[in-house]
């Protein structure tokens, strides 16, 4: 049986530093926030938690200009903290993957358009009840309302593999539809 590795500073260190570094957390910052965080009795994995809760709430304080980088900068984030949860096995991470799509409504660069869209599901055979959805088109205000993907009826036991696609209405003439 292989060797179980210690969850400890060291190891978040050697596995996550060059995330945190993208979001200007050094090494040395790391290391001081975790000793000021609950000394001794805090677990790592509940730190990995903090950090990553951390740079949520500092891209939020950020007055970036644009919605797109906003947009890129927490999907970013959000992806990192599902595949924690996938490398370690704690739990299905469709809660954030539902967060994640309903940020993708709101932020991607499509969205904020001013072309007409309209979301397709597509389900990449994640699991019967996603199949039973798979080319579903809805307008983007339903699809942030009814919020279908990784929902508690998916039944996929790693987590939902399903995404929307947001895409322009093309008019008879084929050209992108213009809102207003």
């Amino acid at each position: 049986m292989p060797k179980r590795i210690p969850r400890d500073i060291n190891w978040l260190i050697k596995k996550y530093l060059d995330f945190f570094r993208k979001y200007g957390l050094s090494e040395t910052m790391i290391r001081e926030i975790y000793e000021k965080w609950l000394p001794g009795t805090g677990l790592i994995t509940d730190f990995i938690w903090f950090i990553f809760e951390y740079l949520l709430t500092e891209i939020a304080k950020e007055k970036t200009p644009l919605a797109l980088e906003f947009h890129r900068l927490t999907s970013d984030v959000y992806n990192q903290m599902a595949m924690y949860l996938i490398k370690e096995g704690k739990r299905n991470p469709n809660y954030l993957l539902k967060k994640f799509h309903y940020h993708e409504l709101c932020y991607s660069e499509i969205a904020t358009t001013n072309f007409v869209v309209e979301v397709e599901i597509l389900s990449r055979k994640c699991c019967p009840y996603c199949d039973n959805i798979n080319g579903l088109k809805m307008t983007i205000e339903e699809a942030k309302e009814k919020q279908l993907l990784a929902s508690e009826n998916c039944t996929n036991a790693r987590n939902c593999t399903c995404s929307y696609l947001v895409k322009p209405l093309r008019g008879d003439d084929g050209w992108a539809l213009v809102k207003g």
